[in-house]
């Protein structure tokens, strides 16, 4: 393993909550709102618009297993939602951060 990939959060998951052959789901540690996940390819791309055909329906997939596992629905951030937001869309883009 590279040193680049021992640092990358993405390449050695934890609490993995399913995965398929593209990609992975995982409870994320700072959540925007109970039960939020992160779904990640295991190929390393920019944003979802670098991923492949394929990889859009493996990851839409993902999506309906973790609602079945997690009970939950996916739900954009909105200014207020939570008391002291950290990590997520929130804090993702340090310029644009709302929270």
């Amino acid at each position: 393993m590279t040193a680049s990939a021992a640092a990358c959060p993405f390449c050695q998951p934890a609490q993995l909550v399913t995965q398929n052959n593209l990609a992975y789901a995982v409870v994320d540690k700072h959540p925007v709102t109970p039960g939020h996940a992160l779904i990640v390819p295991y190929r390393q791309v920019a944003d979802y618009f670098g991923t492949t055909q394929t990889e859009k329906v493996v990851l839409r997939s993902l999506i309906d297993a973790v609602k079945t596992i997690l009970d939950a629905k996916p739900h954009p951030r909105y200014r207020g939602d939570m008391e002291g937001p950290r990590g997520g869309v929130c804090g993702a883009i340090p310029k644009k951060q709302f929270c």
